[in-house]
């Protein structure tokens, strides 16, 4: 998971490049390492979605030109601005239309069952949050199961006991164990 590594559709071509550039040591990492992805953010601060939509596709296949040949492939994860819209999210997938290129649905905001929803098309791989109820929780699950979704579930929690609860939960759902 990067953070801080700049911004892929920031206003400014140099800052959009130096982000690509700043990316890749993460990908070599990740390379080295034997892991299938990483993630990024895309949260541009005062950015409309078409221009941000038009930067994030230049930057990400730039990024992509990298990570491909290093068998890497690049997610983003909602966590703020334009990544939080699964609007743009879709169509940035659509735009970019590769399979190094994907989400991470998190199961955190204000409707993260319409985001899920939109957004497990593409994923490879899903940041599991317990919600206010049990209940909520496993609607979200089985959306991402009955949607075909079969990959990872990493569990973003507090505390131990909230990662054992997390787990019992999706091996319950998953597969039906008690």
């Amino acid at each position: 998971m990067v953070d801080d590594e700049g911004e892929p559709a920031d206003p400014s071509k140099k800052e959009r490049m130096q982000a690509v550039i700043n990316h890749r040591k993460w990908v070599d990492i990740a390379h080295y390492l034997g892991c299938h992805s990483i993630r990024t953010n895309c949260r541009p601060k005062n950015v409309s979605f078409e221009d941000g939509l038009k930067w994030a596709e230049e930057s990400y296949n730039l990024l992509l030109e990298y990570a491909i040949p290093a068998k890497v492939g690049v997610l983003i994860e909602n966590h703020g601005t334009l990544s939080d819209n699964p609007d743009f999210i879709v169509a940035l997938m659509k735009l970019v239309n590769n399979l190094y290129f994907g989400t991470l649905p998190d199961f955190k905001g204000s409707d993260p069952y319409t985001y899920v929803k939109k957004t497990i098309p593409y994923a490879a791989g899903v940041s599991f949050r317990l919600q206010s109820t049990e209940q909520e929780t496993e609607r979200l699950v089985k959306l991402c199961h009955d949607s075909g979704y079969r990959g990872f579930y990493g569990i973003e929690s507090s505390g131990r006991e909230n990662i054992r609860r997390g787990k019992k939960l999706l091996e319950r759902v998953l597969f039906g164990k008690e």
